[in-house]
């Protein structure tokens, strides 16, 4: 190797030190200069992103619209974390847990969706089943759509229409139109809305 080959292979050798000590010498992304190390504080959990806050200015309030359009935005008066798809979002999925709570007899996830009175109906019927009683089971959800909405001091009260499909043993199925009332205080530091009734819809 004569003396020209020597020199381009130092020159490129000392070209590539320079440059990792310039990329390890750098603080970029979390570890950076003015970057906390320290967890930033969660945000409500209705306020979290999702579908319904896209493109959507902070200060904005969410739309309200459908049969309960000026009530929901009572509901939002009083607390302003609340977004009326992020609610039916969690209704559709309090509706198929409970559902499945109740036809498993699963008195613990029960608890933490109903209101004490409405867990007592729910625990009666349990312990009512007859040996071989096949509960209904959710087969398919058809629609939802949130039809009221009330705020009685610091109470807040929503319903929701659930068409609903249910499967009663095996191949047997039963068309479902309820109302269920959800409730919450809305100075409450929970964001959980406890089912606090239920009433079947006339078809």
């Amino acid at each position: 190797m004569n003396w020209l080959e020597i020199s381009i292979y130092a020159g490129v050798a000392l070209f590539l030190v320079l440059q990792l000590v310039r990329v390890l010498g750098r603080k970029e992304g979390h570890m950076g200069h003015g970057q906390s190390l320290e967890p930033r504080p969660a945000e409500p959990a209705m306020r979290s992103a999702g579908p319904a806050d896209s493109g959507r200015g902070e200060a904005e309030a969410p739309r309200f619209t459908g049969p309960a359009g000026y009530k929901l935005r009572r509901v939002y008066e009083a607390d302003n974390s609340f977004d009326p798809q992020h609610f039916l979002d969690g209704a559709k999925a309090a509706h198929a847990m409970i559902i499945q709570a109740f036809a498993d007899g699963d008195r613990d996830m029960l608890a933490g969706l109903l209101q004490p009175s409405v867990l007592e109906l729910y625990e009666t019927a349990i312990d009512e089943r007859q040996p071989g009683e096949f509960p209904p089971r959710l087969q398919r959800l058809k629609h939802a759509e949130i039809r009221d909405a009330e705020v009685r001091e610091n109470l807040g009260s929503v319903s929701v229409s659930f068409e609903a499909e249910l499967a009663i043993g095996e191949g047997d199925l039963r068309a479902s139109h309820e109302l269920w009332t959800f409730e919450r205080a809305l100075d409450s530091q929970s964001p959980n809305w406890l089912l606090a009734a239920v009433a079947p819809i006339e078809a």
